[in-house]
């Protein structure tokens, strides 16, 4: 079953509102990317304050129905 992707919550960050306590797992969630007509897409996200490596879980769909998925790693220093 495919279905339209929901809305998620994501906080609107500022400079002065970002915490040295800011420890989450799931730092990024954007369930509506459009690529452009070479299908590339950029996408921008805050990390955490958690020095390491961050696994990136990449998925999607096209409008022809068909799946892809790829992981990645981030490191932060």
């Amino acid at each position: 079953m495919i279905a339209h992707p929901r809305k998620y919550y994501q906080p609107r960050y500022l400079p002065t509102d970002i915490r040295l306590d800011n420890e989450r797992t799931t730092v990024h969630w954007e369930p509506n990317i459009v690529t452009n007509e070479h299908g590339k897409a950029t996408v921008t996200f805050f990390t955490s304050d958690a020095k390491g490596t961050y696994s990136l879980n990449l998925q999607g769909a096209d409008f022809a129905g068909k799946f892809g998925n790829n992981f990645k790693t981030l490191t932060i220093r």
